[in-house]
């Protein structure tokens, strides 16, 4: 199993001076190796026809480019496990003055609260993200998933999301969330609503954790 982790949004909680509203952690699970490799030819693919030569992250991809890259995916065999604050109804002093603290709280939730669903996971994090997530390295991570919930992590990798493309699906998918709900341009549904059933339990999970901090909710709303 592999679980590609990026995030939207930032953790700042100025949200009267530029701040995110929400906060999004997804992670992208793949059980087949084949289909990583599936979506590294899908990524090529869609970066040929859209002159695409870039990394794919979603706040710098064009609309057009969107559109056909979520075209493509559907074809994929993947879960998306997602988790959101809403940053103006988070109370806890701590996440609220340490936002890489926020962000390492989210993915351990994330990766804890699975409903059995993570096993001896292979974990691919962007490691230009090491600081924004305040994790030091991989066993760090590992201890910390593992001591509450034992088996979930076979082992961390922090990798260059510039030549990962499974952390840019992590992205991509994180990123049409955060546009869904900030609600910023017309249609801001319609990326999510590609993959919006990915996210179903038990396989996925789309959880609102400043409205409901007991679990994810039994299925995407």
């Amino acid at each position: 199993m592999w679980v590609f982790i990026d995030d939207s949004g930032d953790p700042g909680m100025q949200l009267n001076k530029g701040s995110s509203r929400y906060i999004v952690m997804s992670a992208c699970i793949f059980r087949d190796p084949k289909q990583i490799e599936n979506l590294k030819s899908i990524s090529e693919q869609c970066a040929a026809k859209r002159s695409h030569r870039v990394e794919f992250k979603y706040n710098n991809t064009k609309d057009k480019t969107k559109r056909l890259y979520f075209d493509l995916i559907k074809s994929l065999d993947f879960a998306v496990r997602a988790i959101y604050a809403d940053k103006e109804l988070i109370h806890s002093p701590k996440l609220r003055n340490n936002g890489n603290a926020l962000k390492s709280y989210l993915i351990k939730m994330l990766l804890e609260r699975n409903w059995g669903q993570i096993t001896n996971a292979k974990i691919i994090i962007d490691g230009n993200d090491l600081a924004a997530f305040d994790i030091p390295d991989n066993q760090y991570l590992m201890g910390l998933v593992n001591r509450d919930v034992p088996g979930t992590v076979h082992s961390v990798k922090f990798d260059d999301s510039k030549v990962n493309r499974g952390i840019q699906l992590a992205d991509m998918t994180a990123g049409a969330i955060g546009r869904h709900l900030m609600n910023a341009k017309a249609n801001p549904s319609r990326d999510f609503d590609t993959f919006r059933s990915r996210t179903w339990r038990p396989e996925g999970t789309y959880w609102n954790f400043t409205r409901n901090d007991n679990g994810p909710a039994p299925y995407s709303q």
